[in-house]
């Protein structure tokens, strides 16, 4: 909790995914994602330690939905690398492939996984392009413009 909210506060993180929360909403939060159906927050680690925090969705029940026409199994990630330092590492080049194959992996009707960078945050977008994403569509969400990316199984 406590891991998730500072990384969260980070300005490289903040700029993008606007949740520079306090503590307790992001307990609010939490709870949330964990008592639904449709979120779940992961932390995803690296020899070792955690290094991204990441939120795997139905598409089809996110705002997202309204950009496209999201299928009932398709999944969506995002993702914040939490340190600054932990940046420009190839770490989400890296971790991508494991985590989609994951992913189709856990749900073998799900065909598409989506993404929805910010369109300024060209460091994830080009992690995701070396990740197998490929951009779909440039999209209006209620909190900034994005690309939306798509990997297929």
């Amino acid at each position: 909790m406590h891991l998730v909210h500072r990384w969260n506060q980070a300005p490289h993180v903040a700029a993008f995914s606007r949740k520079a929360w306090t503590l307790p909403r992001w307990e609010e939060e939490l709870a949330a994602q964990l008592g639904g159906d449709d979120v779940r927050p992961v932390l995803v680690g690296w020899h070792g330690r955690p290094v991204i925090y990441a939120e795997v969705y139905r598409a089809a029940r996110d705002v997202v939905a309204v950009c496209y026409r999201a299928r009932p199994h398709d999944i969506g990630l995002r993702l914040a690398v939490g340190e600054l330092a932990m940046t420009d590492r190839g770490l989400v080049r890296g971790l991508l492939p494991h985590l989609t194959d994951a992913l189709f992996e856990a749900d073998p009707h799900c065909t598409r996984i989506v993404v929805e960078p910010d369109v300024r945050n060209t460091r994830a977008i080009r992690s995701f392009e070396a990740g197998g994403f490929v951009v779909a569509d440039e999209v209006m969400l209620p909190d900034k413009v994005a690309l939306l990316m798509v990997c297929k199984r």
